[in-house]
């Protein structure tokens, strides 16, 4: 159960990370006061805007996908052995092949 608590509460802080630099990528790339004659689009700063938005995607891409190993992982572990303390024992039981729990 720790590994599941651990788990998303990293997940979802990438996530966030993501999300506030999604949110900030404007104010990080562009100076306070600027003036410039021409396109917007021919300037390093919307450059930079563009690589810190990418980056905030990936990173927003990457927190929902630990976020949902975590909740696969969460969601075919058997109830009796989390609620016992062994997590471990049983997703390394669900892991072995054919089915097999490895007891003899």
């Amino acid at each position: 159960m720790k590994k599941i608590i651990i788990g998303s509460t990293a997940s979802v802080v990438v996530f966030v990370a993501g999300l506030i630099l999604r949110l900030k990528a404007v104010a990080l790339a562009w100076p306070q006061e600027w003036s410039y004659e021409g396109a917007r689009e021919n300037t390093s700063w919307a450059k930079t805007e563009g690589a810190y938005v990418h980056v905030s995607l990936l990173l927003m891409f990457v927190g929902a996908l630990m976020l949902a190993a975590v909740f696969s992982r969460w969601l075919f572990v058997d109830r009796k052995e989390i609620r016992k303390g062994k997590w471990e024992e049983a997703a390394a039981r669900q892991s072995l092949p054919g089915g097999d729990t490895g007891e003899s």
